[in-house]
């Protein structure tokens, strides 16, 4: 992210893109769709959710 945002002719549009980017596909696709993968194979939604946060704690938190 650091490399794109140090290029002189980015856009503030390209910019802004490539944030959103960091953030949805991260978060707003992968997140349900684990809870979703994990409870059609058997787990409750409560232990759905933990293994989620478990998994975001482990990939996504160190990439932030």
């Amino acid at each position: 992210m650091e490399r794109a945002m140090m290029q002189p002719n980015t856009s503030k549009a390209d910019r802004m893109a490539e944030i959103i980017s960091y953030v949805f596909h991260p978060l707003l696709i992968v997140v349900p769709t684990l809870v979703i993968a994990m409870v059609q194979l058997g787990s409750t939604f409560w232990e759905a959710i933990f293994w989620t946060v478990v998994s975001i704690a482990i990939v996504n938190l160190p990439m932030a």
